[in-house]
């Protein structure tokens, strides 16, 4: 088992490339600010790939696609490579997506994340509604 902050083992844990980005104190649920301390702009756009379901009488009708969103987050620590893990989501700040108007979404998690070596924060999140 392979936890944050622990000794290396002999094996590298899947998650070892998130851990390496967390500095000492990160707190996931603050949001990240940039570096002149103001509000962090989150950049999202939708990608329909689906729509079935339709129903005309009662005007209803069901998506499928991702949701895109970017950000950077300056309290990140890179160590002279970029991030490609999904996993890393769950161990790092990332923004709440709230679908309003719908009789129902879901999101499965984070399907892509990347982070640059400029620290910024590209995930994809693949949703039904």
């Amino acid at each position: 088992m392979c936890l944050e902050h622990e000794p290396p083992v002999s094996e590298p844990c899947e998650d070892q490339d998130c851990f390496d980005l967390i500095p000492e104190g990160y707190r996931k649920y603050v949001t990240p600010r940039t570096p002149n301390g103001e509000r962090l702009n989150v950049t999202f756009s939708l990608s329909i790939f689906d729509m079935d379901e339709i129903n005309t009488e009662k005007m209803d009708f069901r998506l499928h696609g991702y949701v895109h969103s970017v950000w950077s987050d300056m309290r990140l620590i890179m160590n002279g490579s970029e991030v490609n893990n999904g996993k890393c989501a769950k161990h790092i700040w990332t923004p709440e997506v709230v679908f309003e108007a719908v009789k129902s979404a879901d999101l499965f998690g984070s399907s892509y994340l990347h982070i640059s070596l400029d620290k910024i924060v590209n995930m994809a999140q693949r949703f039904d509604s």
